[in-house]
């Protein structure tokens, strides 16, 4: 609350009868009052919706290669395989799906120079009962298992590019019917192809093939001795 006080003095001007000085007196500040509490917090506002995927930034340039690497050191070497024997060559065709007296076989490697030149070998293997392998043409009779028997002429004739298999009934020129050979009683077709030298060909190539097994003691129409005295599988 303010207090006005007024006071009279004279002056000694002459115009001046009195003048009136007037002052103001505060009081006392009062005591500040207690802050009132915190208001409570306004709920949550629900949340926006995300905003558009930003486009896809360009892709940086490709970092600089790496130093290269050093050498490694070299392995061991490995063992020497046997030697083999470039002048023969050995096939293997499977015939465990063949059920009829006629097969052909489709063999590029058989080519006319080869035909005419070179010694070509072929044996026959029987599934059952005992794996038996026999050289072509043969005439043979062999029990099939399962009260069954086999008894044919058997030829592997040899054309350009192919190789027919043809089993007859024996000393004569008919086949064989188609269901007296099942799938499963053949095994495999091999044939060995050995190369002629420049000095023999044909007829003379063969029988200097035969002289030369005849005289190491190989039997020609067993083929394991043949594969043993050539080094083929």
């Amino acid at each position: 609350m303010a207090l006005t006080i007024a006071a009279l003095t004279s002056c000694q001007k002459d115009n001046l009868e009195d003048a009136v000085l007037t002052e103001t007196v505060h009081g006392e500040q009062g005591v500040a009052g207690t802050a009132g509490e915190n208001g409570r917090d306004g709920e949550k506002g629900d949340t926006g919706e995300q905003g558009p995927q930003g486009e896809k930034g360009e892709r940086g340039p490709q970092g600089e290669q790496g130093p290269q690497g050093e050498i490694g050191a070299a392995g061991a070497n490995g063992a020497d395989g046997e030697d083999g024997n470039a002048n023969v060559r050995s096939f293997k065709f499977s015939l465990t799906s063949v059920a009829s007296s006629h097969h052909t076989i489709e063999m590029p490697q058989l080519t006319t120079e080869v035909m005419e030149n070179d010694v070509i070998l072929t044996y026959l293997q029987f599934s059952r009962p005992l794996l038996l392998t026999y050289q072509l043409p043969a005439t043979i009779n062999v029990g099939l298992g399962g009260g069954r028997s086999l008894a044919a002429d058997i030829s592997a004739s040899l054309w350009v590019g192919e190789i027919t298999l043809s089993l007859k009934k024996p000393g004569e020129l008919t086949s064989l019917m188609d269901s007296d050979i099942r799938a499963g009683d053949l095994k495999t077709l091999r044939v060995v192809i050995i190369k002629s030298t420049e000095s023999t060909t044909g007829k003379t190539a063969e029988q200097n093939v035969r002289a030369e097994l005849k005289s190491a003691g190989v039997n020609i129409s067993n083929y394991d001795e043949v594969a043993r005295y050539y080094g083929i599988d």
